[in-house]
């Protein structure tokens, strides 16, 4: 497989909140909204547009943040959007296209989840250091894409597409993760929102339900 390639600059923040560790943040943008039947990244919640919620709070934590996946309209003068390369593989192709851009550990999430935990996203880097991943397992079931990846797991990511799977988990046990379990969870996120995603108008509505009962304002 081709060398990573970063001919493009992306947002950068010039306060980082990761310590002393850099992590890049990449938001996976790459899904059809079919569910939905309109671009959800563009829909808005609570005066905020769902991509935009995410990057408000990535961009307060991470020196840089890249998008993933296809364009969308406005964001580009905003912040840096790589296509995919290897499109049409679904979330494993993000994974593996975030890896190539950038030789420092990345913190790979998708563009539809409101909820994003600064606290949690920030104690997942700083277990970090010594392993391949950090990955949160909410419920007994791993989330790929609340992960934190150190650049070590790109190799078992390429074997992962080269053999014509798919799923982001089966390349786990190839790597060293460290999982976050209910218990370590519940310390930053006792509902787990961190882990909400939209994928209907239902999801829609719940999350606006959430946010004036919890009086949210980001």
């Amino acid at each position: 497989m081709a060398p990573r390639d970063r001919s493009r600059t992306s947002t950068r923040n010039p306060k980082p909140e990761t310590g002393n560790l850099e992590v890049v943040a990449a938001v996976l943008i790459g899904g059809q909204s079919r569910r939905m039947g309109k671009d959800k990244l563009l829909l808005e919640l609570a005066g905020k547009t769902l991509i935009d919620r995410v990057l408000a709070t990535l961009s307060a934590i991470f020196p840089e943040v890249i998008l993933v996946g296809r364009a969308l309209p406005g964001l580009e003068k905003r912040v840096e959007i790589f296509p995919d390369f290897a499109p049409g593989l679904g979330p494993i192709s993000g994974i593996y296209t975030a890896l190539r851009l950038s030789r420092k550990p990345v913190f790979i999430c998708a563009g539809d989840m409101p909820f994003l935990n600064a606290d949690l996203i920030r104690y997942q880097i700083k277990l970090l250091k010594g392993l391949d991943a950090v990955v949160p397992k909410p419920g007994g079931l791993l989330e790929p894409l609340h992960a934190v990846y150190a650049s070590s797991c790109l190799p078992a990511v390429e074997r992962l597409i080269s053999s014509g799977r798919k799923r982001p988990v089966e390349f786990f046990d190839q790597i060293k993760v460290r999982e976050i379990r209910d218990r370590e969870l519940d310390r930053f996120d006792p509902d787990h929102l961190s882990f909400f995603n939209i994928n209907t108008a239902g999801d829609l509505k719940k999350a606006e339900k959430i946010i004036h009962r919890e009086g949210r304002k980001e």
